[in-house]
């Protein structure tokens, strides 16, 4: 039997119609030519994702590193300033006056010794 199909030229959809059913666009030779850069695709849209939310991390962590040391600078301002008040020499009196101690009225003595020549320094 001879094949009536092979005699007569095929009849395929009209342009406009495959157009709106967008045939030559999706099938499954070119779904396969074009997945690989497909996924690589998603897969570069992943990192550049993560890539955005490690640097909003980095950037709240630096303001808030930037606060903790505005802090830390403030408290050390304050705490230099009192331990310098401490070292006055009325704060000193008073604070050593509170365990009997007192301070000196005159000036100290010096006492200077002579060395014999062969042990000086």
């Amino acid at each position: 039997m001879e094949d009536l199909n092979t005699s007569q030229p095929k009849i395929g959809k009209s342009p406009l119609i495959s157009i709106l059913e967008f045939d030559f666009f999706i099938s499954r030779d070119r779904i396969r030519k074009w997945l690989p850069f497909a996924i690589y695709l998603f897969f570069l849209a992943m990192i550049y994702i993560a890539n955005s939310h490690q640097a909003e991390k980095v950037i709240v962590n630096t303001g808030r590193l930037q606060n903790r040391v505005k802090e830390l600078r403030s408290e050390y301002i304050s705490l230099k300033k009192e331990l310098m008040s401490n070292g006055r020499q009325t704060e000193v009196q008073k604070k050593v006056a509170l365990s009997g101690l007192k301070s000196i009225k005159s000036q100290p003595v010096t006492i200077y010794t002579t060395f014999p020549e062969s042990i000086r320094p």
